[in-house]
C-alpha cells in the first residue's frame, strides 16, 4: 500500500513529466531495495511454515540488509515531510502513521512483507460474492465465508481441498452420531494430526 501511493503518484503525472531526482522517484527506489532483498528470499518464505532454519535466515537476512533500508526511508519520511504537499505528504504521512505494523515483518520471519497474498486469497470470494445465492441474507454471507476460509487456508496449508473438507464432514459426523464431541482442533487445516493422504505433494 506504501508503494501504491507512490506509484499513483506517477501515474497521475503527465507523459512527459520527469521525476528523476524527485522524491517519488527516492521513495520508489528505498522500496525497491526492500523488495530486491525480499525476492532473493522468496525460496525461503516459501519452506518457512516447516523449517525453522529458513525462518532464522529470514530473521538474519532482514536485520542486516532490510532494517538499514528501513531505517533509512522513515528517516527520509521525517525529513521531507515539512516540504511537500498533496498525494506526496498523504503518501509520507501514511508511511509515519502505519510505521509500527510496516516494520513487523523484521522481527517476524513468518510474515511477508506485504499483504499480497491475503488479498489474492480473498480475492475469489469478494469477486463472486454478489454472484451466489445465499449471499442475499447476513446468515448466508456467515456461512459462505466461513467454508470460503476454510477452503482458501487448507490450499494455503497445502492440502487436497475436496478430500479435506469430506474429510472434516465424515469425522464430525462419526462423532456426532457416536455422540461425541468433535475434535476440532484435530480437524483444523494446520493439524498435524491429519492423515497423510489429505497433503498434495511438497
Amino acid at each position: 500500500h506504501v508503494r501504491r501511493c507512490y506509484t499513483d503518484i506517477v501515474a497521475s503525472l503527465p507523459k512527459d513529466a520527469q521525476i528523476k531526482g524527485s522524491h517519488t522517484e527516492q521513495a520508489l527506489k528505498m522500496i525497491g531495495r526492500l523488495y530486491a532483498v525480499e525476492k532473493e528470499l522468496n525460496n525461503k518464505i516459501e519452506a518457512a511454515f516447516v523449517d525453522e532454519q529458513s525462518l532464522a535466515e529470514i530473521l538474519a537476512t532482514r536485520q542486516q540488509q532490510s532494517l538499514p533500508i528501513c531505517d533509512e526511508y522513515f528517516k527520509w519520511c521525517r525529513e521531507n515531510r515539512s516540504l511537500v504537499s498533496g498525494k506526496l505528504l498523504n503518501a509520507i504521512n501514511y508511511s509515519l502513521n502505519e510505521e509500527t505494523k510496516l516494520r513487523i515483518f523484521l522481527e517476524n520471519p513468518s510474515c511477508e512483507i506485504d499483504n499480497n497474498r491475503a488479498e489474492r486469497s480473498i480475492k475469489p470470494f469478494v469477486m463472486g460474492r454478489k454472484a451466489w445465492l445465499f449471499s442475499n441474507s447476513p446468515r448466508g454471507a456467515s456461512s459462505s465465508a466461513m467454508i470460503f476460509s476454510l477452503i482458501v487456508t487448507a490450499k494455503e496449508n497445502k492440502l487436497k481441498v475436496f478430500d479435506y473438507l469430506l474429510y472434516v464432514l465424515q469425522s464430525m459426523s462419526s462423532d456426532i452420531a457416536a455422540d461425541r464431541i468433535p475434535n476440532l482442533k484435530a480437524l483444523v487445516p494446520w493439524s498435524e494430526h491429519l492423515p497423510t493422504f489429505l497433503h498434495t505433494s511438497r
